[in-house]
């Protein structure tokens, strides 16, 4: 999960910020014309804080389970071992309810995230316990959205991680900012209605339990 350290000031932080109030103050003094007392100068930064702050409030809500899942279309990195696996003849452009399939688990990642990386092994397991069960394998399927990533980085990725299921590209991201742009890892399972039963933010700790949330979402569905 991404994480937010503080960091104590130092002389290379103060020649920083120190920077960019000089580069503040030049936009202040090119749009208002005057020169600015350091009390004015900051009450400016705060207001065009709060007004990026709000900006970003009003996009999407995480998805939390219960809420419906935003309407987007998505790309498979590799068309071939995706058609086969979830039914479809068109992997490009289609959306996750086209799938014929009860439900879809659906982890969100980024190919630099390290949490992410470490997390592709348990992520296989899973996938291998869905397919070790009959019924499972017929009705949930998998998938993963490789945030900020294009074709060919995730298509090195599910090299390099032995990834066994189908992962789709959101280059631009598009899916993210829908998704309400969640800590990663992010895992959601989905009905085929739309309706989002599951989420999970960050690294799960263990492959076995988490599998058997997954099971239950699909007994109780």
């Amino acid at each position: 999960m991404r994480k937010v350290f503080q960091r104590q000031p130092t002389s290379e932080w103060r020649i920083k910020t120190s920077s960019g109030f000089r580069v503040l103050r030049g936009i202040a003094r090119s749009v208002m014309g005057e020169k600015l007392s350091a009390f004015r100068l900051a009450w400016i930064g705060m207001c065009l804080f709060l007004c990026l702050s709000i900006g970003r409030a009003v996009t999407a809500e995480p998805l939390s389970a219960g809420m419906p899942l935003p309407q987007f279309l998505v790309s498979a990195a590799d068309p071939e071992e995706a058609r086969p696996y979830l039914g479809l003849e068109k992997v490009h452009d289609f959306s996750l309810s086209q799938i014929p399939a009860e439900l879809i688990f659906v982890p969100v990642f980024s190919v630099l995230c390290l949490d992410c990386q470490k997390q592709a092994p348990d992520l296989n397991k899973i996938y291998q316990l869905i397919q070790q069960d009959e019924e499972l394998s017929k009705n949930i399927k998998m998938i993963g959205v490789g945030v900020k990533s294009d074709r060919k980085q995730l298509l090195a990725y599910k090299a390099t991680f032995h990834v066994r299921f189908p992962l789709l590209f959101d280059p631009q991201n598009e899916i993210f900012d829908k998704l309400g742009e969640p800590a990663i890892p992010f895992l959601m399972l989905v009905n085929r209605c739309g309706k989002v039963l599951l989420t999970h933010h960050g690294p799960f700790k263990n492959v076995e339990e988490f599998f058997f949330r997954i099971k239950k979402e699909y007994e109780q569905r």
